[in-house]
């Protein structure tokens, strides 16, 4: 009888001592998520802004990403819907690496150009320069109008409550127009230039996921001979908006 004790108590360590022990299991990592762009593309997101001048007079209007792209030469651009009172537009977005670019319009007459308005990893103190350069028919005659539009990185990781909704991670970009130059041509070699002044205060604030949150332009435009022809005092300010993931 012992020794058949002993002989189950044998098997039933060795049983035990010869079983696999179950690995202990490795965590899955999670994975860390993207972070989000300072602009969304995803068809249906909206931004509802209201513009107020030094007048008080305001004016609403609304941006609808859509579904559809465009070329417009060799970039790829995201359309978006814009309606306010006077009607319906479009505008055009691109978003390449760290780069956010917007292509304008600036009318049937004019040619449109590339702006890079904002660049995500940049630096406090970065600045880019994009020319700018069209021409029009005036009075019968062609007018050359020339500018760099230089942006600078004002001020990154900022804190900020627009509309009692509270922001991070904000960029504030400061825009200037720098020599600003007109010409009117008397004949294809023959050209006037005009003494253009240019008198400017403008930033605007980009936060993630919702891209612009709020813009203060102040600019003033005079031409020699022809007086101030642009005079713009307004703060643009983000009400609301619905990112779709």
């Amino acid at each position: 009888m012992k020794k058949l004790l002993f002989i189950s108590l044998l098997v039933s360590i060795l049983g035990v001592s010869c079983k696999k022990s179950d690995p202990t299991p490795t965590p899955t990592p999670t994975p860390t998520p993207e972070p989000d762009k300072y602009m969304s593309l995803t068809p249906g997101s909206s931004w509802n802004y209201q513009t107020v001048d030094t007048s008080n007079n305001n004016s609403n209007y609304t941006i609808t990403s859509s579904n559809t792209d465009t070329l417009i030469g060799s970039k790829t651009y995201h359309i978006f819907n814009s309606t306010d009172t006077s009607g319906a537009s479009e505008s055009y977005y691109n978003i390449t690496g760290n780069d956010y670019s917007q292509f304008a319009s600036l009318g049937a007459q004019l040619a449109g150009y590339e702006l890079i308005y904002l660049k995500e990893k940049a630096t406090a103190g970065a600045t880019w320069t994009t020319p700018f350069m069209t021409t029009q028919v005036s009075g019968g005659q062609n007018v050359e109008i020339k500018a760099d539009i230089v942006n600078t990185i004002d001020s990154t990781d900022l804190k900020m409550t627009v509309n009692n909704i509270s922001y991070t991670n904000v960029v504030k970009v400061k825009t200037e127009i720098k020599n600003a130059s007109i010409k009117v041509f008397i004949t294809p070699t023959i050209s006037i230039p005009l003494t253009v002044t240019v008198a400017q205060n403008t930033f605007n604030y980009y936060a993630p996921k919702y891209g612009k949150i709020k813009g203060h332009n102040e600019l003033k435009i005079s031409v020699q001979g022809q007086g101030t022809i642009i005079d713009n005092n307004s703060t643009t300010t983000l009400l609301s908006a619905n990112i779709v993931k």
